[in-house]
């Protein structure tokens, strides 16, 4: 299904990120091989959050809706800054497209992720 509008209401926040690929093997340092759960828990990139069919990985989500009754001073939040959330406190649906909304109320939002520019970038 394709969504023309996906927007939060009341203390609702919605986020926005794309499924990231678990790896099935990873190799430690000392070159012990890991797979299944521990290679899993080994790929640091992403965020793991709880859907209907599991656990899956996913790029850190961005802020793609802010409802009306959010304290966006409080939190320090914008639209587009990565967050870290409690993932047992959210829901979330994919699109056809494999973005992933993630909908959480905003006392759930743990951490805001600023991102530095990189040199050149305006």
């Amino acid at each position: 299904m394709t969504y023309e509008e996906v927007r939060a209401v009341g203390r609702y926040v919605v986020l926005k990120g794309r499924q990231v690929e678990d790896k099935t093997e990873v190799k430690t340092k000392s070159g012990i091989v890991l797979t299944g759960d521990a290679a899993a828990s080994a790929n640091e990139s992403g965020q793991r959050i709880n859907t209907n069919g599991g656990k899956i990985r996913i790029e850190p989500p961005v802020v793609h809706s802010i409802g009306p009754k959010v304290n966006v001073k409080e939190l320090g939040i914008e639209l587009g800054d990565q967050v870290v959330i409690n993932d047992y406190d959210s829901h979330s649906f994919m699109d056809d497209g494999g973005n992933i909304y993630i909908v959480c109320k905003d006392e759930s939002i743990q951490t805001v992720i600023k991102v530095a520019k990189e040199e050149g970038e305006s």
